[in-house]
């Protein structure tokens, strides 16, 4: 029988010494997200006057605060998942 999880990364993980795996080949580690910052489309809007307004929201240094944000937010959600499994409660 042919299966789709029988290729030699499907292997069982064996212990490389007792109860000691080696698990660095599972996850990549080389990057967090993409390394390149999306363009965010700009916004239309029409003023209360009848004219039409454009807003960019492509500001110099958003994607290095949105970066730096996102390393903060791993960090407090880290530091609340470690407090919910060394009280064991939510």
């Amino acid at each position: 029988m042919n299966s789709d999880l029988a290729g030699s990364d499907f292997q069982p993980l064996k212990p490389e010494s007792e109860n000691t795996y080696d698990m660095s080949k599972l996850i990549d580690t080389s990057s967090r997200f993409g390394s390149s910052c999306p363009v965010l489309s700009t916004v239309s809007y029409e003023w209360v006057d009848g004219s039409s307004r454009q807003f960019d929201p492509n500001v110099d240094g958003l994607c290095d605060f949105l970066n730096w944000f996102g390393y903060l937010m791993v960090a407090f959600a880290t530091r609340r998942a470690a407090q919910i499994i060394a009280t064991g409660a939510a």
